[in-house]
Formats: structure tokens, C-alpha cells, sequence
């Protein structure tokens, strides 16, 4: 068996026909050949015309051929229940998963109405516009640090010695999990007078949360309230008030 973990790693000049030529020499009943690939792997055509040019010349040789995919592979072991018998393999096989398994992403009928109208483009450009007049506001008052999280339009609030205090922006995972687009956030393992502030002065407003893969975050929506009014300063203010009442 020879095995191939990504598409572009090329073939040697033994591969296929001086693997099959070796075991065409070994005196067994049964000799086969796999290669394990990738899917859409790079040089399987090379594989294939290389079984072809053998095949020509050694007609009446009788070694098996077969190329599996990985993805297959992960099937398999999925199917045959190993995985939740055993840590390791479950472990291996969310490797196999996360390198070899393209997710398939369907869209419903009521869905592709939603991507294809004007409404939901325009709700994100509004609340986008409203989080960059927020942090033009925030600016006066703290340093800001711009930063992407998550593919999300936001920024970090640092207090006076640079440390992180507070995330705000729209943070797409916390809106489908749980309803708010708008948040104010606070990694949890930031420093301890910050978290020391969170959990003594907003014990029920903000709420944990742990997106798949990632670290703990405690988060507090932006009320609907506010949103309702989309009003600049009064959304602001909330923000640098809890920003003072972490920062200490």
C-alpha cells in the first residue's frame, strides 16, 4: 500500500510500475496494489497511465489494483462504530476528517430566498456602519485595537497599561447559537482584575460561552433595546461604562 495525505505531493520514478514489477517477482497467491489518496489528487492520472503502460507489457499478470480515498477511509471507520469505542481512534478520526472530508453545505429553498434578496446584505452593512461609528466614539475615551475576530467586524477596548479589557463587534457564531448579533465580549482567561470586575459587577449580564474549537469567552448582548434606537451615544455609553467598571 502506499499512501498519499496531499494532493500535490508527486510520484517517484517507482511508482506504480516498479512496485507492481517487484511484486509480480514475489510467489503468493494473492498480491494487490492500493494507493490511499487524497481526493481530486494532483497525479492520479499518472498513477492510472503508469497501471496502463504495465498492464501492456506483463499482460498476463494477475495483481489486484486499487486506489482508495481517504475520505472513504473516514466513512468506513464512521460507519463501523470504532470511533466511539475508542478515544484514540476517534481522535484519528477527526484527523481524517478535518484533512481528507469536504463539508457539504445545502441551502433550503427558504434559504436561498434569503441569500438572494437585499435585506439580509443590507442589516449587515447597517450593523457594520454602526460598530465603526461606535469605535470612532470609543476611540476618544480608550486606545483601540482593530482586529478581525473570527472573520468578525470588530475591535478590543485596552485599558491605560495595553491590556485587553473588552471585545465589542458582530460576532456571526454568537448570533446563530444564540439570537444577538451585537456583543460585548471578555475572553476568559484575561487578566484576573478584569475577570475579578465581570463576575462581582455583571454576574447575570454577561453569559459564558464556548464556540466549537475555540476558548471560553464571556459575553454580554447588546440589548435589543438600544438596537431598536440605533442610537451612537447611548450605545456608547453602555459600552465605555462597562469598559470602567472592568478596567477598575
Amino acid at each position: 500500500m502506499e499512501s498519499k495525505v496531499r494532493a500535490w505531493t508527486q510520484l517517484t520514478e517507482n511508482q506504480p510500475q516498479s512496485y507492481l514489477a517487484s511484486l509480480q517477482q514475489q510467489i503468493k497467491d494473492r498480491k494487490i496494489l492500493i494507493f490511499l489518496l487524497p481526493d481530486r489528487y494532483d497525479h492520479e492520472n499518472v498513477i492510472i497511465e503508469g497501471k496502463k503502460i504495465f498492464d501492456a507489457e506483463h499482460s498476463d499478470h494477475s495483481i489486484g489494483f486499487e486506489i482508495l480515498r481517504w475520505s472513504s477511509f473516514y466513512d468506513a471507520l464512521k460507519k463501523s462504530g470504532l470511533h466511539q469505542l475508542n478515544t484514540s481512534i476517534a481522535h484519528f478520526g477527526e484527523v481524517l476528517k478535518n484533512w481528507f472530508v469536504t463539508p457539504e453545505i445545502k441551502f433550503s429553498k427558504e434559504e436561498l430566498e434569503m441569500i438572494y434578496s437585499k435585506e439580509i446584505p443590507a442589516i449587515i452593512i447597517k450593523l457594520e456602519s454602526l460598530i465603526s461609528a461606535i469605535k470612532e466614539n470609543i476611540r476618544k475615551a480608550y486606545d483601540i485595537k482593530d482586529e478581525i475576530y473570527s472573520s468578525t467586524p470588530g475591535f478590543y477596548i485596552k485599558d491605560q497599561s495595553g491590556q485587553k479589557v473588552l471585545w465589542f463587534g458582530l460576532w456571526h457564531k454568537f448570533w446563530l447559537h444564540r439570537g444577538s448579533p451585537v456583543v460585548a465580549a471578555v475572553e476568559a482567561d484575561w487578566k484576573e482584575h478584569v475577570i475579578g470586575n465581570l463576575k462581582k459587577k455583571y454576574k447575570s449580564e454577561f453569559e459564558s460561552y464556548i464556540a466549537e474549537g475555540e476558548q471560553e469567552w464571556y459575553v454580554y448582548p447588546l440589548p435589543k433595546e438600544y438596537l431598536s434606537r440605533s442610537s451612537v451615544n447611548e450605545i456608547s455609553g453602555w459600552l465605555m461604562n462597562i469598559t470602567k467598571d472592568l478596567a477598575g
